[in-house]
Order: structure tokens, then C-alpha cells, then sequence
């Protein structure tokens, strides 16, 4: 709590935000008896996977910044990804258009993709790629071999979290 008021610990948490509310929500539906009532939990679990592009977008610009690099024109792409996010969690929400109805087999339950499920795919996949070009424009700007070894270690672990969040299972639903 006491690096809060770093932009970079900040824009980190709410990467951490959106996997906490993913696997919260995984850990509800595992625990539920009745598969019925896995929509309202599924459902919320679309805030997390939804606003990770946006959490990992402000979190590589914050990493940016931190080499005094100027983003004037990142700062706008920040804004409509996003715009895009939490557009997308409204309707994951709230409407049909990504997900659609929950479907269950035996031990396990998903929503069915929607019409615009993989205009949303797109995105999440283009958002984190910017995201990543960004951490590594910040590497290239490193400038000692300490800085360039962090680095290294942040893009290491920088695809986890949103490898660990997409939802296959509505990827592959269509597919079968």
C-alpha cells in the first residue's frame, strides 16, 4: 500500500482487479448446485475479462512513462480501448451481443458466444499486442543492464494474466 501512488502500482492493480473478479467468479459457479444459476456469476465474470484490455493498456503506458517517454498519441488509443472495454462490459453484462445464453455440461458451465463475440476476441487480442509493444518500446529504453533485466522479467510475466482470463470455452463452443 505504501507504492499506491505510483501510476505503475496503481494501473497494476486493476489488472489484479480483473483476475481476482474472473477467478472469484469461477470459484462461485464450481460451487453452485444448481447450473441455472450460473448466469448472474458468469455474467459478472465478463466485468473482469472485459476491462483487461484496457487494465493491460494503462498498466504498459504507466510502464512507458515511467522512462520518460511522451504519449500523446498512446494517452488517446488509452481512452478508446478503454471506451471499448467498458462498452463491451456493459453488454456482456447487461445484453446479448458477446454472450448470450449459459450452457452446462456436467461439471462445468459457460455462456455461448454472441453475434459479436469474436469482433470482441479481435479486440482483446489487438489491445493486449499494443500493450506489449509498449512494454517492449519501454525495455528498448532502458538504460542500464539492471533496468533491461526487470524488464525482461516483466515481459515474462506480462502474458499470464490475460492468457489466464480469455474464455475458451465460449471460443470453442461455436467450433463444436
Amino acid at each position: 500500500t505504501y507504492s499506491f501512488r505510483v501510476s505503475v502500482a496503481r494501473r497494476f492493480s486493476l489488472v489484479l482487479f480483473c483476475i481476482m473478479v474472473v477467478y472469484a467468479s469461477e470459484v462461485a459457479v464450481a460451487r453452485l448446485a444448481d447450473p441455472s444459476a450460473a448466469g448472474s456469476w458468469l455474467r459478472f465474470e465478463w466485468l473482469g475479462i472485459a476491462l483487461m484490455p484496457a487494465a493491460y493498456y494503462l498498466f504498459s503506458l504507466a510502464v512507458l512513462e515511467t522512462t520518460n517517454y511522451r504519449l500523446r498519441r498512446r494517452r488517446w488509443v488509452g481512452v478508446i480501448v478503454a471506451a471499448i472495454s467498458i462498452l463491451s462490459a456493459v453488454d456482456a453484462i447487461f445484453g446479448r451481443q458477446i454472450v448470450e445464453d449459459v450452457r452446462s455440461a456436467p461439471l462445468v458451465s459457460w455462456l455461448e458466444s454472441g453475434p459479436l463475440f469474436w469482433l470482441f476476441a479481435a479486440f482483446f487480442g489487438v489491445a493486449i499486442l499494443l500493450a506489449l509493444f509498449n512494454i517492449l518500446k519501454a525495455r528498448s529504453r532502458c538504460l542500464t543492464n539492471a533496468s533491461r533485466r526487470r524488464m525482461n522479467y516483466l515481459l515474462l510475466g506480462f502474458i499470464a494474466p490475460g492468457v489466464g482470463v480469455f474464455p475458451y470455452l465460449i471460443a470453442l463452443s461455436r467450433l463444436s
